[in-house]
């Protein structure tokens, strides 16, 4: 009986401090408009990378966005991108699909797929990979997006 009434107590409390508490306002959600422009953004993406343009793959992140790549330490800065991205190796097939794109006014959040060839120097063969990333993206104050980050990896077994 002493425990029951302890545990109704303890249920009053915690019900009142929940009544009390500040409402955090949730998100409002990406417009149409936001969500077409993230979506023209990731569009391009397969054929930027085919072509070796780094240059504007790199002037999608913001100055001080950074990449989580695979077994490697983060690289953080446009400048630190750009040189990781003029040392991946030729790469004649690569194809992005968005899976799943969500976040609010300023910020989104977006899960993608991606399946990859490349021709690793001195390799007898291409090699290719098939995976996830996941992106982060803040609206500017001009209203474009920008790439925070991403990080990806790949869906094949680790060797070993």
């Amino acid at each position: 009986m002493m425990l029951r009434s302890l545990a109704m107590r303890l249920g009053v409390l915690a019900f009142a401090f929940a009544a009390c508490a500040p409402r955090v306002p949730g998100p409002t959600g990406l417009t149409q408009e936001d969500q077409a422009a993230i979506r023209a953004l990731l569009a391009k993406l397969p054929q930027i990378v085919r072509a070796r343009d780094w240059d504007a793959l790199t002037a999608e992140y913001t100055e001080d966005g950074w990449k989580m790549p695979p077994n490697q330490p983060l690289v953080q800065g446009r400048a630190a991108i750009h040189r990781e991205f003029e040392q991946l190796p030729p790469i004649p097939s690569f194809d992005f699909r968005i899976i799943q794109l969500d976040g609010r006014a300023d910020l989104a959040i977006l899960r993608g797929a991606y399946h990859i060839t490349f021709s690793p120097p001195g390799a007898p063969r291409a090699i290719s990979d098939s995976g996830k990333e996941l992106v982060v993206l803040r609206k500017q104050a001009d209203g474009s997006w920008l790439r925070v980050g991403d990080i990806w990896n790949s869906d094949l077994p680790a060797r070993r």
